[in-house]
């Protein structure tokens, strides 16, 4: 029953070419692949707002936008990129159209979305905004512009989130280009490259002191930071399909990340 249950999916991940190779499938291999990957979520977001961005293109604030302040009408223009848009005359902090907003990249101070990113510089502008949207800051304004902040502030939040995470980053770049990863559908990955997670998810089953823990860590981390580099390249390339490739191997380093810790807790491992 079990391997009936798993055929459809070793169709999917072995090319047509080479469907021989599944009449000796290492079934336990297939376990390893549906618990690492297939299994798990294509993104995760904070809480959906208003401003949540659900859209594939790339947007930038224009030069010449020009807003009605919601709340005295007066004129608001906005220079290029500048987030958030604040009425001079009263104040208050200016709704946004979905087009008007600038992908999470602009929002956070870069000049353009591109995969290499000033880490440090995206915290800054981060803490900046949010010393400017902070719902506490909106405690005695009226309930409409205290929803406001709270949305923008989110916004803030969730690109932060998106930007620093390079598995995030990655595929919230390919989203920008209009390309969408469904890993449970996913048919890049080849028969050698899952042998090997299977490998290393077994040599991490067998870990039982701090030791050959740390050791796998260091490797892991290494292993992740190689195709973060690859990544990178593959986006300064323009190879949207090489990025999608290298997005879902560094899905199960990422895994194998998640299940270390859980290794830690369980041996009382200190970092």
């Amino acid at each position: 029953m079990q391997c009936h249950r798993f055929v459809p999916r070793v169709l999917r991940l072995f090319p047509s070419d080479s469907i021989h190779v599944t009449t000796n499938i290492n079934w336990k291999l297939m376990n390893t692949i549906h618990q690492y990957h297939l299994t798990t979520p294509r993104f995760t977001y904070l809480t959906p707002t208003p401003y949540t961005q659900t859209y594939a293109n790339v947007h930038t604030i224009p030069t010449n936008l020009s807003l009605t302040c919601w709340k005295c009408e007066a004129e608001v223009k906005v220079g290029e990129n500048v987030f958030p848009a604040i009425c001079s005359q009263c104040g208050r902090i200016q709704k946004y159209k979905e087009d008007e907003i600038p992908d999470y990249f602009r929002l956070l101070g870069q000049s353009k979305p591109d995969y290499s990113v000033d880490l440090v510089a995206l915290s800054s502008k981060m803490k900046k905004l949010q010393k400017q949207l902070h719902p506490d800051l909106f405690s005695n304004r009226d309930p409409e512009e205290q929803e406001l902040s709270q949305q923008l502030s989110s916004l803030v939040n969730q690109a932060i989130v998106t930007l620093q995470n390079p598995i995030e980053r990655g595929l919230y770049l390919l989203r920008l280009r209009g390309v969408f990863i469904d890993f449970e559908k996913q048919q890049i990955l080849d028969p050698e490259f899952l042998t090997k997670v299977l490998e290393l998810n077994e040599e991490l089953e067998s870990i039982s002191d701090a030791n050959s823990w740390e050791n796998f860590r260091r490797r892991n981390n290494r292993d992740l930071e190689s195709w973060e580099k690859k990544l990178e390249k593959a986006f300064q390339t323009g190879d949207l399909q090489g990025a999608q490739i290298i997005l879902g191997r560094m899905k199960y380093y990422e895994n194998l990340q998640k299940k270390l810790k859980e290794v830690q807790s369980k041996f009382n491992i200190v970092d």
